[in-house]
């Protein structure tokens, strides 16, 4: 995901305005061009909110809607439409219902999502 970094609040912490407000531990200043890159092992799905158990300490919570799912044995790659990709279990994957077209929220910390000046 590209965007521009803006600051969060705290030293360090920079948002990320694209298609989507991605908080980032970043050392780049307010608007500074970056692209953003989050591990597929470092995003976890959830149906909704209450599924999550609502409070964490993952700073970003993404609604997005399933475009693929690719079954890889015992992983299952999803792909959402706004480019994120999970690497999920087999078993998660059937335990959610998930299937493609379907919504659902992508949560990762903003110590997962990674930033290079674009």
């Amino acid at each position: 995901m590209a965007g521009s970094a803006g600051l969060a609040g705290s030293a360090g912490s920079a948002t990320f305005s694209g298609s989507e407000t991605i908080f980032a531990v970043s050392k780049y200043g307010e608007g500074t061009a970056v692209n953003v890159f989050v591990r597929p092992e470092d995003i976890i799905l959830a149906k909704s909110i209450q599924d999550f158990g609502g409070s964490s300490s993952a700073r970003n919570v993404i609604r997005c809607e399933i475009e693929r799912i690719t079954s890889m044995g015992a992983l299952v790659r999803v792909r959402m439409r706004n480019g994120l990709v999970a690497l999920v279990t087999a078993h998660a994957v059937e335990e959610l219902g998930l299937r493609e077209g379907d919504e659902v929220f992508a949560i990762f910390k903003a110590t997962a999502a990674h930033t290079i000046k674009a």
